[in-house]
């Protein structure tokens, strides 16, 4: 099975759009202009709530055929090196899920709230670099680099549900029932998304920190130095707007087994390092969860 899912990640040319998403960003281009910045600005803020579309405006950028000697990390970088008319076409040409009617019901959902999940962990993201102090976070190029890293960051999932949807349901209805993700997927024989998603982004020569920080956002301690900060940026978003957010803090939680108690370590000496604190993180939490809804309203989703 592993070698199945590599043979089609390294052939694929393109990732479909989840169709809400797509109309947002077709109703976008419409309405601006592209030939002044706020119209620019406008399309790139829509654009990077869609994985796929962000996926294929980087790999298109960061192509040979543009030979740049610095990677291109951001939307709004991209879209201000491509022409005009090349944007509404890529745009407009951009393939879509096929009707959702041919998944299963489980997967299904699934499509839906990892959409919900990503609009979710870019806000999260966002605010959380707000609230970090230290010029870094203020360098605009790198909070871009690494908000586009977060709208990515589990595109490995969405390959894996869109084009293996049978095998991985199996591993869906296993994590209603309580099991973990992993010992549902080393049933299946199916690899680790972080992994996939990684690897999809090396394929199509995107910045070493979005592949870095995808490949390690779930367990930033395995990774090296390198990206290390960025990974448990993305670490702290994705626990927080997951359901282990309850987990963590609340005291009244009962732990159900050792491995809770130390993904609890591990995120309070995490969380930590980076400079924040449980009041922070429930003060982000509630501003990017009042944020998304309002996206979650838009796209009725």
């Amino acid at each position: 099975m592993v070698g199945t899912i590599l043979q089609k990640l390294y052939v694929i040319e393109h990732m479909p759009s989840f169709p809400p998403l797509k109309r947002l960003i077709l109703d976008t281009l419409a309405d601006c202009n592209l030939s002044e910045e706020s119209g620019l600005e406008k399309l790139a803020e829509s654009i990077s709530y869609d994985p796929s579309l962000t996926l294929e405006f980087l790999k298109i950028a960061n192509s040979e055929s543009f030979g740049f000697k610095n990677k291109i990390s951001s939307i709004r970088h991209a879209l201000l090196i491509l022409d005009n008319d090349l944007i509404k076409l890529v745009i407009t040409q951009h393939p879509v899920i096929p009707e959702l009617k041919v998944f299963s019901s489980s997967i299904k959902s699934v499509i839906k709230k990892y959409i919900r999940h990503t609009i979710e962990i870019r806000r999260i993201v966002k605010n959380i670099l707000d609230s970090i102090a230290g010029s870094r976070f203020l360098n605009e190029s790198y909070r871009n680099e690494l908000i586009n890293a977060s709208t990515l960051h589990d595109i490995g999932l969405f390959f894996l549900l869109i084009y293996f949807p049978e095998s991985y349901r199996d591993i869906v209805a296993g994590i209603r029932q309580g099991h973990s993700v992993r010992q549902k997927r080393s049933k299946e024989s199916l690899p680790e998304h972080t992994l996939t998603g990684s690897l999809l982004c090396k394929q199509w020569n995107l910045p070493h920190l979005i592949r870095n920080s995808i490949a390690f956002h779930h367990h930033p301690w395995a990774g090296n130095e390198v990206n290390k900060a960025e990974s448990e940026i993305l670490y702290i978003a994705d626990t927080i707007s997951e359901s282990y957010y309850d987990l963590y803090f609340s005291n009244e939680t009962t732990y159900s087994n050792d491995e809770h108690i130390i993904m609890k370590k591990n995120f309070i000496e995490i969380m930590e390092k980076q400079g924040l604190n449980f009041t922070d993180i429930a003060g982000i939490r509630a501003r990017s969860f009042e944020e998304a809804r309002k996206l979650y309203s838009k796209l009725e989703i």
